[in-house]
């Protein structure tokens, strides 16, 4: 006598006792810093504002000793430069 199995007796995940996965919704800021990300106007618009925001922390930091502003710029854009040659040099290989 042959065992016949049943087609369609899989029971739901939620009568199961098995969790379903819930479908998270991006908060509305990070829905915004993907949408500048994708155009270029957006990327222009983020590294013109993280440059204003980092020479603010500079010019706070300082204290209006504009000797010492300048020196920490300018280590800051040397690292932003060893940073974008380093990426594009291992990009490559």
């Amino acid at each position: 006598m042959a065992v016949r199995k049943k087609q369609g007796t899989t029971k739901p995940a939620a009568r199961s006792g098995k969790k379903t996965a819930h479908t998270r919704r991006a908060s509305p800021g990070r829905v915004l810093m993907d949408l500048l990300l994708l155009s270029w106007v957006g990327r222009v618009l983020l590294v013109s504002l993280l440059i204003a925001v980092l020479l603010g922390v500079n010019l706070l930091i300082s204290a209006n000793q504009y000797d010492l502003f300048f020196i920490m710029a300018g280590i800051e854009l040397m690292a932003a430069a060893l940073v974008f040659w380093l990426r594009m040099a291992l990009r490559r290989g």
